[in-house]
């Protein structure tokens, strides 16, 4: 076991590390504005809310003078997406909507083999990260395009993982 403190490294990673010294170009771009266009929308409801009786009415102003703070809420933002989609029924959720347009609640809890209402609980979490959308009118609920782009990371990296492995065999 390594001592505390001393890096590890695993073999056969050098595409890793390449990677890693590139920019990650469209994906990266895509997620952080999709963050930011969920913030905006966040922002203006805080705002509203910040300008009634009990706020300060600052709370806008506030964030507009602290970049830090907005770098913060954006990175806090694409971890919650990243974190949305990582988990393996949300996943299988997004992979559902990915592969058609729009679908009932009750035909994705049968299709991921949930009740109802946790779906629909994983659904409003997904919404709210902004990997999804639902029309409340007719119960339907569509992916939208961060979530299928990250539904295609997965399954880009698997498919280059999987070969990977079996290279090595």
């Amino acid at each position: 076991m390594a001592e505390q403190g001393t890096p590890v490294s695993i073999s056969g990673s050098p595409r890793l590390e390449k990677a890693l010294a590139e920019p990650s170009g469209q994906l990266a771009a895509a997620l952080g504005q999709a963050a930011c266009a969920l913030l905006s929308y966040l922002i203006q409801v805080v705002d509203r809310e910040d300008r009634l009786e009990s706020g300060t009415g600052l709370f806008k102003q506030e964030l507009a003078g602290d970049p830090e703070a907005r770098q913060r809420a954006v990175e806090d933002s694409v971890l919650r997406m990243l974190r949305m989609a990582a988990d393996p029924v949300n996943f299988r959720v997004l992979e559902s909507l990915a592969r058609s347009s729009h679908v009932t609640t009750t035909a994705l809890s049968v299709t991921i083999g949930l009740p109802r209402l946790a779906v629909e609980e994983r659904i409003s979490d997904l919404v709210s990260a902004g990997l999804a959308a639902k029309v409340f009118a007719s119960g339907q609920v569509a992916g939208t395009d961060t979530g299928a782009a990250l539904v295609g990371l997965v399954r880009e990296a698997v498919a280059a993982g999987s070969t990977f492995f079996e290279e090595q065999r």
